[in-house]
């Protein structure tokens, strides 16, 4: 991919949503490669939602866009924690302290653990969230308050160059996780 490409189009995912995109030119250390983030930044509930996204350059041109990285952190005087991943063989043997859904499908291939039973669920059992995760494997999220700041944070790995409008709608679903995670 082109380098001029991917930040005329993080530029563009910026603008619709009616934010700026700012692209920063890391050192790269001797290396022949050159690093590079797009970072967009978001107003939402009073606090600031991230978007970045890393890019690769290895010649002049081209280059290859690194994961998505959505965060959003906020004040919070109670602590929580919640991690989500996808239930490997020793999960499947051991299931202490597991968090279910009641979703059969979403319980098979993802183990939810919290500090808080009822504000996971109060995310994990909205339909259209389990539907996410369920078609988007290829991610990491996590919730943690650490001395009464909480980051959300979801590392998106599937897919790496995105089509018009798959960016938004991810910051769309992002956006309801953090309005069950918050209330």
């Amino acid at each position: 991919m082109k380098f001029t490409d991917w930040k005329k189009h993080f530029e563009l995912i910026g603008y619709k949503l009616n934010s700026n995109c700012k692209v920063i030119h890391h050192l790269s250390g001797g290396m022949r490669q050159e690093f590079f983030s797009a970072i967009i930044e978001i107003e939402y509930l009073k606090n600031k939602l991230t978007i970045q996204q890393g890019f690769t350059r290895y010649d002049y041109e081209s280059g290859n866009p690194n994961n998505l990285i959505l965060t959003y952190k906020f004040h919070n005087r109670s602590e929580f924690n919640l991690a989500i991943y996808e239930r490997g063989f020793f999960e499947k043997l051991f299931n202490s302290n597991r968090i279910l859904t009641k979703n059969k499908e979403f319980d098979k291939k993802f183990t939810l653990k919290s500090s808080g039973d009822r504000k996971a669920l109060k995310i994990f059992e909205n339909i259209e969230i389990q539907k996410f995760f369920l078609e988007n494997r290829l991610m990491t999220f996590r919730i943690e308050t650490e001395q009464f700041e909480t980051e959300i944070k979801l590392n998106y790995l599937g897919k790496l160059n995105y089509e018009n409008g798959q960016v938004e709608s991810i910051v769309t679903m992002f956006e309801d996780i953090i309005s069950k995670g918050i209330n």
